[in-house]
């Protein structure tokens, strides 16, 4: 009978004091404000179609400076996606740690062909066939593809090849 009281007693604390750390961890988070954001650009290329600055730059432009900003002001999972509805950006993974760091990681498209199609419209297509617009800052060294090309240029947001 007296094993099963101590038995009862052990395991409610440690439930409550799993709760307890849980909860207390979950307010201190709140107060963890980002020190540190590190964007990493996969397969930089020497004609690219965006830059580190630009990609930067924009999250600046939407989010606000991100150092500095607590953990609950910047929507991780709409940053993700604001990133990748950028053409030129193929996949985005944001992510923060507890310590206050947040890192983004995109891959940017790789483009092979620059297409004039019959309507006067140009266009770029990347490796995976995904059709996007000409960069109106960066020129580019690209086959050329024209003539009687009748397919129009229409880049939806969030494509995927």
């Amino acid at each position: 009978m007296i094993k099963k009281i101590l038995y009862i007693a052990r395991t409610v604390l440690i439930l409550g004091g799993s709760l307890y750390l849980a909860a207390t961890a979950g307010m201190q988070q709140r107060h963890v404000r980002y020190s540190l954001f590190t964007l990493k650009v996969e397969n930089p290329q020497m004609n690219p179609l965006i830059t580190d600055q630009e990609i930067q730059d924009t999250i600046v432009a939407r989010f606000g400076k991100i150092e500095g900003q607590s953990l609950e002001e910047v929507p991780i999972f709409e940053m993700e996606q604001f990133l990748r509805s950028i053409p030129y950006i193929a996949s985005s993974n944001v992510y923060s740690t507890l310590n206050g760091s947040m890192t983004a990681t995109v891959s940017v498209r790789v483009p092979i062909l620059r297409v004039f199609n019959s309507k006067d419209e140009s266009y770029i297509l990347d490796t995976a066939g995904v059709a996007m617009p000409v960069s109106p800052v960066h020129p580019l060294r690209l086959l050329v593809a024209s003539g009687n090309i009748t397919e129009p240029f229409q880049y939806m947001k969030g494509q995927r090849a």
